[in-house]
């Protein structure tokens, strides 16, 4: 494990939350942040990505399929309380997430709310990383 990683590991709280938007950003994500933060170390904002709307939440938790379904109906709720119509489900994660269990939550959500969802956690996240480490 180099220092990279290691740092991704133990990464919680605002400092997170603060790398996450910070992330999203790069990734091209318009990220307008809700203000508060919740206890468990998550943030929501309100994101744009290609004339296509919603919401991201991050969070530091090992249980991130139990936490991404919690988030999920929280935004479908907010769907409803605004009257809102979003595109995106964005979730940032610290934790590894594999090709199936991405796929299998893509494709839950999409069933459940007809949202596009994008996972960036761990290996994807430490890939960008470090690819932009080498390009400065």
């Amino acid at each position: 494990m180099d220092d990279l990683e290691f740092a991704l590991e133990k990464i919680h709280g605002h400092v997170f939350e603060d790398f996450a938007m910070a992330f999203l950003r790069e990734e091209g994500y318009s990220v307008h942040e809700s203000g508060g933060a919740g206890p468990d170390g998550g943030w929501d904002a309100q994101i744009e990505l290609d004339e296509r709307t919603g919401i991201a939440h991050a969070s530091v938790q090992k249980r991130w399929k139990r936490k991404l379904r919690s988030d999920a109906k929280k935004v479908a709720d907010l769907e409803d309380e605004l009257g809102e119509d979003y595109d995106l489900l964005v979730f940032v994660t610290n934790q590894d997430v594999g090709g199936s269990q991405e796929l299998d939550m893509q494709d839950e959500i999409r069933e459940e709310y007809g949202w596009n969802l994008q996972i960036h956690h761990k290996k994807e996240i430490l890939g960008e990383l470090r690819q932009n480490k080498r390009l400065c």
